[in-house]
């Protein structure tokens, strides 16, 4: 599937008819679907990876003209406001509470739409899918909310956000070419992620940050490759600061770093945490933050794997939902297995082997969270990309099966395409090379 790149060079009549198929399917797909309709997602979106596995398979894949096709895509994807999720509701008010000198850490949107005293638009209660808890986005996916928030017009915002997360998407994907070079692989398999349709139509179409912060780990990890320790450090803490997961390679980065570079790396993400964070902490309600957190491990479930065998387990035991219980017990163990990874792949420095660690830690992290929306694959795509494993493609694609929640389809359908999604999954992951190597690390050493 590597291949060396080609870059502008002549290309045959199917080239452009590919191009366009996927721009359109793409397209209608966010104009027409609502989130409810999971036929038509599902047909449509499985059009969609037709396309792209056929162009990322081509063994003389015309590297150059299809990343700039990527970004004309989501160029296009900036007039369209988002239609398969609600988040941007709360992405919204997030941002005009900061605008308003608020702490957006601090108001429940429910108790603030009792008196609506900024005289917000009332549709964002009515169309949020969480009025009732406070925020989790951390202080960078704050600014940029606040900076998208310079007015009331929701659609206005949805362009503005999108203009910001592209404007750091083509920096990201500057930095990932090089780190591809650096690792001595071709550029090429930056079209893995570049033109995967989860990560265009998550990312771009619904305004999920995760394409901001897999940017921002790429600039990170480029410095980090190149053992410019302070500025890696500095990417690092803006990417905890957009989503708060990169803490789960921490423990990686840690044991990775030789000792004379640590304290660099170590002091450069802390004063850039201080620094982001320090204009909500001392304010009433940051501390929401964390209680939040806690809520989201023991209360929310959607798509999980290893959880929804034990919740099914469970209310079979007990006659309930165990999730307050099983939530925190899957949290610590994959934190166990995650410290445990860490140690064991930080011998010997190994830049392979460590891209392929933090992919584990990844996967590992969603195999065992209670929650596993479409949009969470997005990072697991940049690693498969970086190691150049397949497995982390196919999961962009079947994770699109759990769409079926929204729909109106029966119990009987959701079980059956949750079991089809997830034997899909490991079937590949179980002939991947990540397998192999797993073995050999944790049971050779």
């Amino acid at each position: 599937m590597q291949s060396k790149p080609a870059g502008f060079v002549s290309y045959s009549g199917i080239t452009p008819a590919l191009a366009g198929i996927m721009w359109i399917v793409t397209l209608y797909m966010l104009c027409q679907v609502p989130q409810y309709d999971f036929g038509k997602i599902f047909l449509l979106f499985s059009l969609a990876f037709v396309v792209y596995f056929y162009i990322i398979s081509k063994q003389q894949v015309q590297w150059k003209f299809w990343l700039v096709w990527s970004l004309i895509a989501k160029v296009s994807l900036l007039f369209l406001f988002p239609m398969l999720s609600d988040d941007i509701y709360r992405f919204h008010f997030d941002g005009l509470l900061t605008r308003a000198g608020e702490n957006p850490y601090g108001v429940l949107p429910e108790n603030y739409f009792k008196d609506n005293p900024y005289g917000f638009p009332g549709f964002l209660i009515e169309k949020m899918n969480s009025p009732g808890y406070y925020t989790v986005y951390p202080p960078v996916a704050q600014y940029i909310y606040a900076m998208a928030a310079w007015t009331k017009d929701i659609v206005l915002f949805s362009f503005f956000s999108k203009l910001i997360y592209l404007s750091i998407e083509v920096i990201g994907l500057m930095y990932m070419v090089r780190i591809l070079k650096q690792l001595g692989k071709s550029p090429s398999l930056i079209l893995w992620y570049a033109l995967n349709p989860l990560v265009l139509v998550e990312g771009f179409g619904n305004l999920h940050i995760e394409v901001v912060m897999v940017s921002l780990l790429a600039i990170f990890y480029y410095y980090f490759l190149t053992e410019k320790m302070k500025k890696a450090g500095f990417f690092f803490a803006l990417a905890v600061n957009v989503k708060l997961l990169p803490l789960i390679l921490l423990p990686l980065l840690f044991f990775s770093i030789p000792r004379k570079v640590r304290k660099s790396f170590i002091l450069s993400i802390t004063i850039t945490c201080l620094i982001l964070v320090l204009p909500f902490v001392f304010r009433e309600g940051f501390f929401t933050f964390l209680h939040s957190i806690d809520l989201y491990f023991r209360s929310f479930e959607f798509n999980g794997s290893v959880y929804a065998v034990l919740r099914i387990l469970g209310i079979w035991l007990s006659g309930y939902n165990l999730i307050q219980y099983i939530g925190p017990l899957l949290a610590l163990i994959s934190l166990g297995i995650i410290l445990r990874l860490s140690v064991v792949f930080a011998r010997g420095n190994n830049r392979e082997q460590q891209l392929t660690a933090m992919l584990l830690i990844w996967t590992v992290y969603l195999l065992l969270a209670t929650t596993v929306h479409p949009w969470y694959i997005i990072p697991v795509v940049f690693f498969g990309m970086m190691t150049g494993n397949v497995y982390p493609l196919v999961w962009s694609f079947v994770v699109v099966m759990s769409y079926h929640f929204y729909g109106r389809t029966s119990d009987l359908l959701h079980i059956f395409l949750w079991i089809m999604q997830y034997i899909i999954l490991f079937a590949f992951m179980w002939k991947s090379r990540v397998v192999k190597v797993v073995k050999i690390k944790l049971f050779s050493s």
